[in-house]
């Protein structure tokens, strides 16, 4: 999906002025890191209702206004449609769906295919809702991003923001016990 740099950055610049003192100085700290092309791993944890949507989408609006490509997932679809060019983790990820997971389970994206491309040129991920999502769908991600960008850093140096609120909805284990669904965290 292709965004306008100028209309990006009119969004960024409008709603730069209604971040909170806590919002910007997680705005200041990821772009930082997307400034520096150093990666980046930032979680944002806090209950609904609270601005971690609207501060996912500055971000997306910051990484666009500069003609570079940003990717919105999360792990349902409706919590997706509400990022700008959103999709459900799985469908971008091709992260396999299973209902026993192992350590070993790998993304379904080829080193050629035009998804590949597409993660060798993304320099942010922003992932909503990461609370309802099993660390292994997200090692499988890193290792997917390891592998065809040929990095050997955290998701392949592509700098991640996951935003949730880990007090409401954990992943879903089929026939887990609550100790299964805490250790299916992606925090623990």
């Amino acid at each position: 999906m292709q965004f306008d740099p100028v209309e990006q950055a009119e969004i960024r610049e409008a709603r730069l002025s209604m971040l909170t003192e806590e919002q910007i100085a997680v705005y200041e700290s990821v772009t930082a890191d997307l400034v520096a092309g150093s990666g980046g791993l930032h979680f944002l944890d806090a209950p609904a209702g609270t601005g971690k949507t609207f501060l996912l989408e500055v971000l997306l609006a910051f990484v666009r206004s500069r003609g570079e490509l940003a990717l919105a997932v999360a792990a349902s679809g409706i919590a997706a449609t509400l990022l700008p060019g959103g999709q459900t983790a799985h469908s971008t990820f091709k992260i396999p769906v299973r209902l026993l997971r192992s350590n070993k389970d790998v993304c379904a994206v080829g080193a050629q295919s035009k998804q590949a491309e597409v993660f060798r040129r993304v320099r942010l991920i922003v992932w909503d809702e990461i609370s309802m999502t099993n660390r292994k769908d997200l090692e499988s991600v890193d290792r997917c991003l390891r592998d065809v960008r040929k990095q050997d850093k955290p998701f392949g140096g592509v700098t991640l923001v996951c935003s949730g609120d880990f007090r409401q909805l954990l992943p879903v284990v089929v026939n887990g016990t609550r100790a299964n669904s805490v250790m299916a965290c992606v925090c623990r």
